[in-house]
């Protein structure tokens, strides 16, 4: 998993085969990014959600 991470965020020691095959699976597998999560579970969250009853 950090790997993989590594590769997605351009940090850490990941050799070019490695780099190179985890880039492919995300090809593969169609990944995108989910920002909101990322912020959500960084607790960098600026938006709050409000519901009213009436």
């Amino acid at each position: 998993m950090m790997t993989v991470s590594n590769v997605i965020n351009g940090t850490g020691k990941v050799s070019d085969q490695t780099r190179a095959r985890v880039r492919q699976a995300i090809r593969n597998t169609g990944y995108v990014p989910n920002y909101e999560a990322r912020r959500l579970a960084s607790g960098c969250c600026s938006r709050i959600g409000l519901r009213l009853e009436s």
